[in-house]
């Protein structure tokens, strides 16, 4: 098996296993309707899930889009993504 197979069969799974635990949720029995993890494919992704379990306002504001952007200019994990993302909202 090649690694871009591998990487498809752990998505499928993982699609599986949510499409599953939605289904569990509808029968109303846990106190949650929704999955509260949401799939996240990408970093920026990956970060609204986490600030957004905290703060759900976030959900939908574009940071994702922001941050990939960034990363387009400066380098995926290059922390100038951050400190540039930090620097418009705080003005300095």
């Amino acid at each position: 098996m090649n690694i871009q197979q591998y990487f498809k069969d752990i998505e499928q799974g993982t699609k599986k296993v949510y499409e599953i635990a939605e289904k569990a949720r509808e029968k109303g029995i846990d106190p949650v309707d929704k999955v509260e993890i949401p799939l996240a494919m990408t970093m920026a992704e990956k970060v609204v899930a986490l600030v957004s379990a905290i703060y759900p306002q976030m959900e939908g504001a574009g940071i994702d889009k922001r941050i990939l952007e960034l990363e387009k200019e400066y380098g995926k994990l290059d922390v100038a993504v951050v400190f540039n993302g930090v620097k418009n909202r705080i003005g300095f």
